[in-house]
């Protein structure tokens, strides 16, 4: 654990240092002290999508020194000198280019946020013509708003809901602006009602302006019921969060020829005026020509009147960190004008790159990436490690005799002469050559009688032999590819808008940010980062649990087993879903919507834990090896993406992939290797004893085939049986590579499996615990988890 917690020091370490470079914060403004006659106010952010960001679109309107909104002409002459970019804190060379300022006032665009809800009396009381000049107003209304900004209900003696309506959808309403049969009406509680539906949509986010616009003669029949229902109201004001109040207004168009009703209309707005909400009323010889203009009020300040057009040099990364976009306009001393926005763009997870699509490039070099990891694993370490390992220096002496009688060679059965070369490798002493070399260069009861008894060396005439590959590459090449194909099925998801979990983000915004913080923008920025966890967290989860599974799994693939792999990697997908989210959660609870290298860590480390233990339920992977090793590949795929996005973008991010799911194969197959046991008991009457058998034939041997005989090549030598009947080699065990299962295949006539004689040649699935016998003696096939 020791190496966990060296790891975990150097990691808060390299994040405090790299949060200390991000968190400068833009002091110094270079245009601080200058005088400008007009303020820039950029309402909105958005960037073409197709083109990855190359052009970025910024409207905005001017304002005076005293907030009054102008709009000049000449602005949208600009020449390219009179324009100046800064966007902190990328570099001067990365500053996007001024492309041009366009006149937007004819566009429907409203770039603020704002709810219309229309209230309509239908009771009984109104009289046709009132409702056609009620229908004729909201249409010609809905034709100049945009889409999805009015909702609209209708009332009598009860209320109903209808929906959003605009001026393509219109006609579905047209049927509802009727006068209904009701005698009655609930006035105060139908307002009530839709006031209470305004404020609850979406209603942590108080930057929205809100509108409830009554269309009413006021008329009502019972006043004892309305009284009820007016002070029900107002108490429902009172306690609504004061936060709205500056945001919520509600407006009466009046309606009908009886002035009477006039003053308990006016009445409700003077009253919700006093209780710091802002309204209006309004007769109806006015309405008509009123409600248009008074919307545009409502609307022209949330409307942009110039859109500024930007261009980005190639190449360069936006990777989700806090930006600010200043620009300062100065034609002439009386037209200067200085503005800025904040604002982020894609996440650590999902960079936005400018320029052409480099996907395919970036796996063309994971791929290369892949082989040179496999050359230096495969090639460059053994030729290294065995060339200096001094075997030949260590364990091989010039023969001298201890007395006057000489030790035998424990293979060819010669005397050893003085001066000869012997291995004293382990106690079964062996001539080097050519003994020992033509052996295997190994001792000849290694894997019975012997532990020590091996040479390790670089066959530089086979250098890609597989017998000879170290015992970890297949699980950290695997990583590497399931890495690769995660990322690779990542990009697939993002350039084709699945899972963008929208709905979730903002539930979990609402449920745990605070009310005074959770603006639209908030909840835009939380969505384009925790997107990029989930589907990090469902992509790698997938992939790395199947090709995990798939490869710790020899045994042959049946219906069974295949299944038991579907549904670990569902499994895999779903804890990986389930990590980052937790790990999302944390993000909102921490106020982190922006990269922050103190928080971001979280998700990762939860992630390489989970899959960790994932993959070692029911396998020979302990717990708590798969648990360390995951928490060691989380922080270091962290740091990776935290040290390469902002100078590599997406290959950072398929390099973390990359690196991530390496480390936690590497950790697997590191106490793998020992767990994975495999042997062979056997017993010949008083005589019995256990062979471990995975040296030869797991992945740490190079599924070398197991020998079983008299003769003294054979890997395993039954010099205890004297049956006359055992061949030279009687049989083999072995993994079957295209079925990549334990196999024992029948050398010559003359034993038994499972009580059943056997004919040369003939082959038989291994599985735990069945029995076999040679001669006398009697093996069992032994898998230990």
């Amino acid at each position: 654990m020791n190496i966990i917690i060296r790891l975990f020091l150097a990691a808060t370490l390299i994040i405090s240092f790299s949060a200390c470079n991000q968190e400068k914060t833009h002091s110094g403004d270079i245009y601080s002290g200058e005088n400008f006659k007009y303020k820039i106010k950029i309402m909105d952010r958005d960037y073409r999508p197709s083109n990855k960001a190359d052009t970025l679109i910024f409207p905005f309107s001017i304002y005076t020194e005293n907030d009054k909104k102008i709009f000049v002409e000449d602005f949208l002459n600009l020449k390219r000198t009179d324009i100046k970019i800064q966007e902190f804190p990328f570099k001067d060379s990365k500053f996007p280019e001024f492309i041009e300022i366009k006149d937007i006032r004819g566009e429907r665009r409203i770039t603020g946020n704002i709810i219309f809800s229309f209230l309509i009396d239908r009771s009984s009381t109104i009289q046709d013509a009132d409702m056609l000049t009620m229908k004729n107003t909201i249409e010609d209304l809905v034709n100049t708003l945009p889409d999805s900004v009015v909702n609209i209900s209708f009332f009598d003696n009860e209320s109903s809901s209808k929906g959003i309506i605009t001026g393509k959808t219109f006609d579905q309403f047209e049927n509802e602006f009727y006068v209904s049969k009701a005698k009655n009406k609930i006035f105060y509680k139908a307002i009530e009602n839709n006031f209470s539906d305004l404020i609850n949509s979406d209603p942590l986010n108080d930057s929205i302006q809100r509108f409830l616009i009554v269309f009413t003669d006021g008329k009502v029949k019972d006043l004892n019921t309305v009284y009820d229902e007016y002070n029900s109201f107002f108490e429902k004001v009172s306690q609504t969060d004061r936060s709205f109040n500056q945001n919520a207004k509600i407006y009466t168009f009046s309606y009908g020829s009886d002035l009477k009703n006039d003053k308990d209309l006016e009445q409700l707005c003077v009253g919700i005026r006093q209780d710091d909400f802002k309204g209006g009323f309004f007769r109806l010889t006015e309405a008509p020509k009123i409600l248009p203009e008074f919307i545009n009020t409502i609307v022209d300040p949330l409307k942009a009147d110039y859109e500024l057009v930007l261009r980005n040099p190639s190449e360069k990364k936006y990777t989700g960190q806090p930006l600010t976009l200043t620009v300062k306009i100065e034609k002439d001393e009386k037209e200067k004008a200085i503005g800025s926005y904040n604002y982020k763009i894609g996440s650590p997870n999902n960079p936005i790159e400018t320029g052409a699509d480099n996907t395919l490039l970036y796996v063309i070099f994971g791929l290369v990436l892949i082989f040179i990891v496999f050359f230096i694993l495969q090639v460059v370490v053994p030729y290294f490690i065995y060339k200096y390992d001094n075997f030949e220096k260590k364990h091989v002496i010039s023969y001298t005799p201890s007395d006057d009688s000489s030790e035998e060679c424990y293979m060819c059965q010669e005397r050893f002469m003085p001066g000869d070369r012997v291995v004293v490798k382990c106690h079964h002493k062996t001539h080097w050559l050519p003994c020992w070399q033509e052996n295997g260069h190994k001792c000849l009861e290694y894997g019975q009688n012997c532990d020590k008894g091996i040479q390790h060396f670089f066959d530089k005439t086979k250098p890609f032999d597989t017998k000879k590959s170290p015992y970890y590459l297949k699980w950290v090449l695997t990583g590497l590819f399931g890495g690769l194909l995660a990322w690779v099925l990542y990009r697939i998801f993002d350039a084709a808008g699945i899972l963008t979990f929208e709905s979730l983000t903002m539930s979990l915004v609402e449920t745990f940010y605070t009310k005074d913080k959770a603006t639209n923008e908030i909840i835009v920025d939380f969505t384009n980062k925790i997107r990029g966890f989930l589907v990090t967290g469902i992509t790698l989860g997938f992939i790395l649990t199947f090709l995990f599974t798939w490869v710790n799994e020899f045994r042959q693939k049946t219906s069974e087993v295949l299944l038991f792999i579907f549904l670990r990697t569902i499994i895999g997908a779903i804890i990986g879903f389930i990590t980052f989210l937790l790990g999302s959660v944390i993000c909102i609870y921490l106020d982190a919507p922006y990269n922050n290298p103190y928080v971001d860590w979280i998700p990762w480390l939860l992630f390489g834990a989970g899959i960790g233990l994932c993959i070692s339920v029911k396998t020979t992977i302990k717990w708590m090896h798969a648990l360390s090793g995951g928490l060691i590949a989380g922080i270091l795929s962290f740091l990776v993406l935290l040290l390469t996005t902002g100078n590599l973008g997406s290959f950072g991010v398929m390099m973390s992939y990359m690196l991530c799911s390496a480390i936690i194969g590497l950790s697997i197959i590191t106490v793998h290797h020992s767990a994975q046991k495999y042997f062979l008991r056997y017993k010949d009457g008083k005589k019995e004893g256990e062979i471990a058998i995975h040296k030869w034939m797991s992945v740490v041997g190079g599924s070398n085939p197991v020998t079983i005989g008299k003769a003294n090549d054979c890997i395993i030598q039954m010099n205890w049986d004297k049956n006359e009947n055992i061949s030279d080699k009687q049989a083999k065990l072995y993994i079957d590579k295209k079925r990549n299962i334990p196999v024992l295949k029948v050398l010559e006539n003359g034993m038994f499996f499972d009580n059943r004689e056997t004919k040369k040649d003939n082959e038989y699935l291994l599985k735990d615990g069945v029995k076999f016998q040679i001669g006398s003696t009697e093996f069992q096939y032994v898998e230990k988890m």
